[in-house]
């Protein structure tokens, strides 16, 4: 029964990671975008990828937003969808760090690419946007993609602890006897 369960354990995130990710207007369908992953890896990029998530988890957990770059290594699946459908992937992930990101990666099967930067604090508005790291890395992203003619946005956010949200519900899960946020 055990082996049929997900186990989850919250990882601490170092304080003021921003994300920045370009989001193209045109999106596959996840289940001809798996078409393009090898059904087989071989051992040692298995290994490999095991070794980067181990090196991740570590980074988060030690606060060394330096190691995601190293940690975010991946030689199962971005490979493979950046040659055959996602010809943005590179190109992007290049510019990102090249602008001073400390991670990028293809969110889930993609399109959407993700980068990681870090200096958030305080009251994000006061700041100098023109200095700030993720302006910097989404206006390389956002130049990748005007070169590449591939339309869509850059939306910078900030990672919660909270997870997911509900915002409204219908049929609502509230009731006479319980009301969940916002009236859900």
């Amino acid at each position: 029964e055990e082996e049929n369960r997900w186990a989850t354990e919250r990882l601490p995130l170092p304080h003021g990671l921003i994300f920045v990710m370009f989001i193209p207007e045109s999106v596959g369908k996840t289940e001809e975008l798996r078409k393009v992953v090898p059904k087989q890896v071989s051992l040692t990029d298995a290994v490999y990828n095991m070794s980067r998530l181990a090196w991740f988890i570590n980074a988060l957990n030690t606060g060394k937003v330096e190691n995601f770059r190293e940690g975010l290594g991946d030689r199962l699946h971005q490979p493979y969808r950046a040659a055959a459908v996602h010809k943005h992937l590179n190109p992007m992930m290049k510019a990102a760090y090249e602008a001073g990101a400390h991670g990028a990666y293809l969110s889930g099967s993609g399109p959407v690419v993700m980068a990681i930067t870090s200096g958030g604090a305080g009251d994000y508005f006061t700041q100098a946007q023109e200095h700030s790291p993720d302006i910097k890395v989404a206006r390389a992203m956002s130049k990748v993609a005007k070169e590449l003619d591939i339309a869509g946005k850059v939306y910078i956010t900030h990672p919660t602890n909270t997870g997911g949200v509900i915002v409204s519900a219908d049929p609502p899960y509230s009731n006479e006897l319980v009301e969940f946020n916002g009236g859900t």
